[in-house]
């Protein structure tokens, strides 16, 4: 049997990503998705789960939030300091 016919060994995982990911709306990064596969007792490495989210096309956006005053985020420095 070729490699190409075989079933996809990481399926199951593939599923348990993308499940949580979208149960939380996009907003749960590799950090926290780790957290919750060793929560239910899955052991999975951090750099196989970035790979997994990158070929399945799962990015967290994060908004930040823009800081008043001078030099915050959002908004340039003043000349001169």
């Amino acid at each position: 049997m070729t490699r190409l016919k075989c079933p996809d060994p990481q399926a199951a995982l593939k599923a348990d990503i993308t499940r949580l990911f979208e149960a939380n709306k996009g907003r749960y990064g590799h950090h926290r998705i780790h957290g919750r596969l060793l929560a239910q007792g899955r052991r999975v490495a951090k750099k196989t789960l970035l790979k997994l989210m990158g070929r399945l096309g799962l990015v967290c956006w994060v908004l930040l939030q823009l800081l008043p005053g001078p030099g915050g985020r959002g908004r340039p420095e003043p000349a001169g300091a």
